[in-house]
């Protein structure tokens, strides 16, 4: 089933706001969470958050598979914004 609507996130080593604004949607919207799909942008895979993020990803789609939530790794531009408009 093709998702009605994607939320996006562009991040740069931030765990912690990635973790919560997932967690807060999930608990807040969980009766539409389930038309909804998470799309995480890593704008520094490589750095001290990217091994962090990548597993909690793949930890929310492994436990909780009716929440459909992707992870692309992308370091080719650094900062979020221009992450966003691409």
């Amino acid at each position: 089933m093709e998702p009605l609507l994607t939320i996006g996130m562009a991040t740069f080593d931030d765990f912690d706001g990635v973790y919560f604004t997932i967690q807060s949607l999930r608990m807040h919207h969980s009766d539409i969470m389930d038309k909804c799909e998470i799309l995480v942008i890593d704008n520094n895979p490589g750095g001290s958050h990217g091994a962090a993020i990548r597993g909690v990803m793949g930890h929310f789609n492994a436990t909780q598979p009716q929440f459909p939530a992707r992870y692309i790794p992308f370091a080719e531009s650094v900062g979020t914004s221009s992450t966003r408009d691409r």
